[in-house]
């Protein structure tokens, strides 16, 4: 295999090199991947020569799934790299950052001794490729009726004929030449009783005949490590972020009647039994087609009353396994739910550790789970009833079949109708069909756990609770005008109306607090305000605009929430400030944290902005996560703020600080505050009492 290869280093005229060298010896077939793939390696090898490497070594290999290779000393600047750049160059750096990230799936980093090497893949389908076509399946077929969830699967092996074709092909060639070890050996037995010398040239014909076969068994092993399991592994990431983006745009309603461990499980586990059933089973299945055609032709060729013996051997098999099939499949699908059932539970659980200790009901808790874990290890232990049942009816068969084909084979040969080397060819072709037709039965189980799992991941994907989302965006400038007209809400049509002819207009600019007490509606005004649900009747406008007729993620862009639990990432300081954020400055991020008065929790801590914070914000006080929060909000210079009773987990002195950081933002634009102190609410230009689902309107300052 050629390779060829140029050494970088940080010039304008190197850099100009490689791009020719790129464009002249890099070549696919589908330009759009080419392009792609020039883009990568420009932007990497820019980025690894801004990190401080002398010099990077680019190499083109590959003919099949052509990639370029780069080798260099240093890896790419980390975050404490980024942030001592100047605001242009940081800003710079980011753009090339976030182009990587936007093709990371193109890319494998590894160390090898003192050098950092990054391969470029750009000549292959990744993972986002997959997700594509999954999507694709679903708005073509999705609402098909009479549609099974292995209809994904074929789809997916269409779009991707050529690659599962070589991998047929490549599996097929692998297997056939274990077979043809046994027909060796048979050979070298027979010719051995003829020949004079072992040296002589039928023993030898043999002899390297196995070899051979071998040799390419394991080459092609190689070979499917490298196509296959590929393929297999970008199925698998292609389920996954097909599941978070179809997450991503379901409703709120789908989430509050979905827990979310059973949620997490088919994300966690189901995903891997698919990649199972793609890898594994389709194996287990061309295997056991293979070993039927060749155990035919050879009987065919060598005896072919010993075909009819093996006719007989299928049937057989085949029917044990019908019969197990149905109650295997029911006890497993009762496991699978029951299990979801405890996962959610257990995720439920960790959440409410510390109110469960703190009211004293652990063991109250501890009887809830456990109860839930005995009922799925009683479907535990159905299912392993009857798959012992089914290995004892499966291996009782498979050895009695064995004793009786040896038995059959050896009458033979003292009959003189075969030879002695075609009893061990006998025995071992049926050892070898044998042991796919139980494998294959060995596998029903988990074939139905895998069928279980797909089916699961298909009742996410064509879930058709889909978030209202509309294409119309704001005039600009955005300025913040809110409006609920007549506007109606309830959760459930069952349940009671949460808000009940809410009539509210909320000029551009204006300070409003929200008051009443807990349960009364306030927070659920927010929800309807952010999008999360739409109103049963009435409508919200923004700027004298439907909200339901608005592009709801264009449209969030202007709007800053600030919970009433706040919610922080494990990872760093500056993770959480300029999350969902795009090129920050370091003195943007610093102003708000003095507007919250946070500026301590930088200087005063040797890492600065990149201090760590654990999941949750555990290793910070209360204040200091609000606080945390309510910068994260004002970095994003929104045209609505909505705080959740912001300060409720703020003492006096900690809200007297974020209180006056709102009072100064006040009049630049519309904020609306869910409060119940005082101090709060004192700055209001308006207020609102939700009571019993209605709203009044009290005085206009205290």
């Amino acid at each position: 295999m050629t390779m060829k290869t140029i050494h970088v280093r940080n010039t304008d005229s190197d850099l100009d090199r490689v791009k020719a060298f790129l464009e002249e010896n890099l070549e696919l077939n589908d330009r759009e991947k080419q392009m792609i793939s020039l883009l990568i390696c420009e932007e990497l090898i820019t980025r690894l020569l801004q990190s401080g490497n002398d010099e990077v070594s680019v190499f083109i290999r590959g003919r099949l799934f052509p990639r370029v290779v780069l080798v260099s000393r240093l890896p790419m600047d980390d975050d404490r790299t980024l942030m001592d750049q100047s605001e242009d160059d940081r800003i710079e750096t980011e753009i090339r950052r976030d182009i990587l990230k936007q093709y990371e799936a193109y890319i494998d980093q590894e160390q090898r001794g003192d050098r950092i090497v990054y391969s470029v893949h750009s000549g292959r389908k990744n993972g986002d490729g997959f997700k594509e076509d999954i999507l694709r399946y679903y708005e073509r077929e999705g609402q098909r009726k009479n549609r099974k969830p292995t209809d994904l699967l074929r789809f997916l092996a269409r779009e991707n004929r050529a690659m599962v074709g070589l991998s047929v092909f490549n599996r097929t060639v692998k297997h056939l030449c274990a077979l043809l070890l046994p027909v060796f050996a048979s050979g070298m037995i027979d010719t051995l009783s003829d020949c004079k010398s072992f040296f002589e040239a039928p023993v030898l014909m043999n002899i390297f005949g196995a070899i051979l076969a071998l040799t390419v068994n394991l080459i092609c092993a190689t070979l499917d490590a490298r196509v296959y399991q590929r393929f297999a592994r970008g199925v698998e990431s292609g389920f996954k972020v097909a599941i978070v983006q179809k997450l991503q745009m379901l409703s709120m309603k789908y989430y509050s009647r979905t827990p979310s461990g059973k949620v997490f499980s088919k994300l966690a586990s189901d995903v891997q039994f698919i990649k199972m059933l793609m890898c594994e089973q389709m194996q287990t299945v061309l295997h056991l087609g293979i070993d039927i055609v060749f155990v035919t032709v050879v009987a065919l060729i060598r005896m072919p009353l010993m075909l009819l013996f093996y006719a007989i051997v299928l049937p057989v098999s085949v029917w044990i396994v019908r019969r197990h099939m149905t109650p295997i499949r029911t006890s497993r699908a009762a496991m699978r739910r029951k299990t979801e059932v405890v996962n959610a539970a257990f995720k439920e659980m960790i959440g409410m550790e510390q109110i469960t200790r703190a009211h004293g009901v652990q063991q109250t808790e501890y009887r809830n789970i456990s109860s839930k874990v005995w009922s799925v290890e009683s479907a535990s232990v159905e299912q392993d009833r009857l798959q012992v049942r089914l290995n004892n009816a499966i291996y009782a068969t498979s050895q009695g079949f064995r004793l009786l084909c040896i038995s059959i084979a050896v009458y033979f040969a003292f009959k003189g109708r075969i030879s002695v080397a075609s009893i061990v060819l006998f025995a071992s072709l049926f050892d070898a069909l044998n042991n796919s037709v139980q494998k294959y039965l060995d596998d029903v189980p988990q074939i139905t756990q895998e069928m279980e799992s797909l089916t699961s991941v298909d009742e996410l994907l064509s879930e058709k609770d889909i978030e209202k989302n509309g294409s119309e965006l704001l005039p600009l400038p955005v300025r913040g005008e809110i409006r609920f007209e007549h506007v109606s809400f309830r959760y459930a049509p069952e349940q009671g109306p949460i808000l009940s002819d809410v009539d509210i207009h909320i000029p551009a600019g204006q300070s409003v607090a929200l008051i009443g007490k807990s349960g009364s509606g306030k927070s659920t005004a927010l929800a309807l305000l952010v999008g999360l649900y739409s109103p049963q009747e009435g409508r919200i406008t923004i700027d004298g605009m439907d909200l339901d007729a608005l592009d709801k993620n264009r449209f969030r862009r202007y709007i800053a929430v600030v919970p009433q639990s706040s919610v922080l990432l494990s990872g760093t300081l500056w993770d959480n400030l300029v999350y969902g954020l795009k090129y920050v400055s370091e003195e943007r991020v610093m102003a708000a944290l003095r507007d919250v008065g946070l500026e301590e929790l930088v200087t005063g801590h040797p890492d600065g902005l990149l201090r760590p914070i654990a999941e949750g914000g555990e290793n910070l006080s209360g204040g200091q996560r609000q606080r945390i929060s309510i910068a994260r909000a004002l970095l994003r210079d929104p045209r609505i703020i909505l705080l959740d009773a912001a300060t409720s987990a703020l003492d006096a002195e900690s809200e007297r600080e974020v209180q006056a950081a709102i009072e100064a933002i006040m009049g630049k634009c519309t904020i609306i505050m869910v409060a119940h102190r005082l101090n709060t609410i004192r700055k209001a230009d308006v207020i609102y009492r939700f009571e019993d689902g209605h709203v009044t309107r009290c005085e206009e300052a205290l």
